[in-house]
């Protein structure tokens, strides 16, 4: 390759022939070609909208059907939707319906078992200290009248 080659892509300006390849080695681009470029791949622009032919071009439609395959095939919206259908499946089993509602009633009944003991014990608790702390000052009293 002789040096001038090798140059040669330094000079060329906005008219020249742009390669996706060159963009991808770090080649430097104008910002206004770039854009044209996406303006073409992207389809109808101001200037290409009222050219002959370009009623064929990718339209709204293509989008909206190209957006639709991309959600189908959504690994996380398949996840959600086989998600979905499980639960679907419990709600509509009325054993599976029966046995949840049981082991709920157990669970809320247990809590309130253990909130009950819980108040309890601390009423317990507190009723010992103020009895004890009675006794004290009854006993010092009782010893400072001997």
């Amino acid at each position: 390759m002789k040096k001038e080659e090798k140059l040669d892509w330094m000079y060329q300006g906005p008219g020249g022939m742009v390669n996706r390849d060159e963009y991808l080695l770090g080649r430097p681009i104008d910002k206004y070609v770039f854009e044209k470029m996406e303006e073409k791949e992207a389809g109808c622009s101001s200037e290409t909208g009222l050219l002959p032919g370009s009623i064929f071009a990718p339209s709204g439609a293509n989008s909206l059907l190209d957006m639709a395959s991309k959600i189908r095939e959504d690994p996380l919206f398949i996840i959600r939707k086989k998600e979905e259908e499980k639960k679907r499946e419990v709600l509509n089993n009325p054993v599976k319906m029966k046995k949840i509602k049981e082991l709920l009633q157990m669970s809320l009944e247990k809590k309130e078992k253990k909130k009950k003991k819980e108040k309890k014990k601390k009423h317990k608790k507190h009723k010992h200290r103020s009895s004890s702390s009675d006794r004290s000052s009854s006993e010092d009293e009782h010893s400072a009248g001997r």
